[in-house]
C-alpha cells in the first residue's frame, strides 16, 4: 500500500476554477448587467442562488429593449412597485 503523506500550510485554492455566467461579485451597489433576449428566468435563479450565499447583496429586474436589466441596489431598498428578491 501506498503512504500517503500529510501537508500543513498549504492554502486552499481562492476559486473553484469555474467561470461565473454572471458578474454578481464584481457589481457595486447602482451597477447594472443587461442580458439581451429572454434569459429572464436564468438570470433571477442565478440572482437569487447568489443571494442566498451573500445576505448583504440584493438586486433589482425589469424588462428593457428587448431584454433584461439587472442592477444591484442596497440591500434595504424595498421601493415600491419593484421586483427585489
Amino acid at each position: 500500500m501506498t503512504q500517503i503523506k500529510i501537508d500543513t500550510d498549504i492554502p486552499p485554492p481562492l476559486d473553484n476554477g469555474r467561470k461565473r455566467k454572471y458578474p454578481f461579485p464584481s457589481m457595486k451597489i447602482n451597477q447594472s448587467i443587461f442580458l439581451p433576449g429572454l434569459e429572464g428566468e436564468k438570470l433571477r435563479n442565478a440572482a437569487n442562488q447568489y443571494k442566498t450565499k451573500h445576505k448583504d447583496w440584493n438586486y433589482v429586474m425589469r424588462q428593457e429593449n428587448g431584454g433584461i436589466r439587472l442592477w444591484r441596489v442596497a440591500p434595504d431598498n424595498k421601493s415600491k412597485g419593484e421586483t427585489s428578491t
